[in-house]
């Protein structure tokens, strides 16, 4: 395991949601604040967003929320996403799913190019897997599969995972395969959102009050009170920090 690393744990409706604000019209107010969220080119998105979060989709026309939940997972911060994508991939089967000590996006960490480790059944043990996250709104490019395949290879881990908001470029798709002593799956923003639909993170089910007809809507309470659980484990983290040092 990673050092520093934390056990993800946390489900969307763990915690309280925060009442202060709307977390997309909080975002909409930070609109400079190009460290905490990259605002500038997430305006349209979260215009988006708005006009669509109330809608009921039905089973055969799901495309539009699978969009509209990949579009909200990539505003979250870092540790939020990190844990929603756990999720994801809890439901993929994979178990004993660890984050490094990463808590942003950017910068160097001491996690050797890890943002989750995970490990995968098999009929001869749990398989470890090295998990690395993309949240970004321009093309994943091949670059970013031989750094995971480097990291791979560094910390002996043999299966990856690569999960982005965003699309993998084709030659990206060709590297993932080229290797078959260290595969990586890619899960691009489409497959994203609609493994967000199959395991229910980020929707509700509702029901049409005329016709009675039931479907899902998207569901931004979940992403509000996941982002309160998070910020409330960095400050219990920061407290705990600031005690030690003292």
């Amino acid at each position: 395991m990673v050092a520093g690393a934390f056990r993800l744990g946390l489900t969307p409706k763990q915690e309280p949601c925060d009442r202060t604000g709307s977390a997309l019209s909080l975002a909409l107010g930070r609109a400079t604040d190009r460290s905490e969220i990259y605002i500038t080119n997430h305006t349209n998105h979260l215009i988006f967003i708005l006009m669509h979060s109330k809608t009921m989709y039905h089973s055969k026309d799901q495309d539009m929320l699978a969009e509209l939940l990949t579009l909200r997972a990539s505003l979250l911060s870092y540790r939020a996403f990190s844990v929603l994508v756990g999720q994801v991939l809890k439901y993929l089967g994979y178990e004993d799913i660890w984050s490094s000590n990463r808590h942003h996006l950017k910068g160097r960490t001491t996690s050797g190019g890890v943002d989750l480790i995970a490990f995968l059944p098999s009929p001869a043990g749990n398989v470890r897997v090295l998990v690395q996250l993309k949240r970004y709104d321009r093309i994943v490019s091949r670059r970013f599969v031989d750094e995971a395949r480097g990291a791979m290879l560094r910390l002996g881990i043999p299966l990856g995972v690569l999960v982005t908001t965003s699309q993998f470029a084709e030659t990206a798709h060709d590297a993932a395969h080229s290797f078959s002593g260290r595969p990586i799956r890619l899960i691009d923003g489409t497959e994203l959102g609609r493994l967000m639909i199959q395991a229910k993170i980020g929707v509700i089910e509702t029901r049409d009050l005329h016709t009675g007809e039931r479907g899902i809507a998207f569901d931004e309470d979940s992403f509000e009170s996941l982002e309160a659980a998070c910020r409330e484990l960095n400050r219990q983290e920061a407290q705990t920090r600031k005690e030690d040092y003292d």
